[in-house]
């Protein structure tokens, strides 16, 4: 309402339940993770709601994050990639596709290994 009266104009403001849910990863497939690789790092919990979250309620896993900032000048020619995903200076470096392939080629293998030896 601030922003509307600032501005000479009315507003009415209702607050909708909130699409996403919580994100609760599963400590199982945690664990997995860890055993697959030895680059996975926990990081400290955040407050994220995220779709994801509606798959989590299904099926276990885990919502994870693929680092991929480098600083500004770090390569001649090459953008800044530690802005947030929603700033408008984003920019993705692309070399991080090549890791987020080997890790889930990784954890696929992982687990086909793993079916193979309970005998399934």
């Amino acid at each position: 309402r601030g922003v509307a009266t600032a501005h000479g104009c009315a507003a009415e403001v209702a607050f909708g339940r909130d699409p996403y849910i919580t994100v609760v990863n599963s400590e199982e497939t945690w664990n997995f993770l860890k055993e697959t690789t030895s680059f996975i790092e926990e990081i400290e919990p955040t407050l994220a709601g995220e779709d994801f979250g509606f798959f989590l309620q299904k099926v276990p896993g885990n919502f994870i994050l693929l680092g991929q900032g480098s600083e500004a000048g770090a390569k001649p020619g090459q953008p800044c990639t530690t802005f947030g995903l929603h700033h408008p200076q984003f920019a993705v470096d692309e070399r991080a596709l090549d890791h987020g392939v080997a890790l889930h080629a990784a954890l696929a293998l992982h687990g086909l290994r793993r079916l193979a030896a309970a005998g399934g």
